[in-house]
């Protein structure tokens, strides 16, 4: 019976190295792309208390504010009407 790595080195850590020059991505690159840097690395983070700030984003914010609350409400009055006007007013829905 042939002894197997684990059997001579109980104690042994059987991990591979991770990082080598063998690695389909390696961990010690030198740059990350930008998809992967998180907040605390990307310099190039919008100053959003500025964006907010601006007269253009207040204006994008109401016009977004002004077709979205109207669509729900319609969407909400819709949604609970058809089937009851299905359902108590089936000529009306003819």
């Amino acid at each position: 019976m042939t002894q197997t790595t684990e059997d001579k080195y109980p104690d042994r850590d059987l991990t591979l190295v991770s990082g080598a020059a063998t690695d389909v991505a390696p961990l010690g690159r030198a740059h990350k792309p930008a998809h992967e840097l998180t907040a605390d690395e990307d310099v190039d983070v919008a100053d959003w208390e500025r964006v907010a700030a601006m007269a253009e984003f207040k204006e994008l914010v109401a016009a977004k504010r002004k077709f979205i609350i109207p669509a729900t409400v319609f969407f909400i009055v819709y949604y609970f009407a058809l089937p009851l006007l299905v359902g108590y007013a089936p000529a009306l829905m003819a």
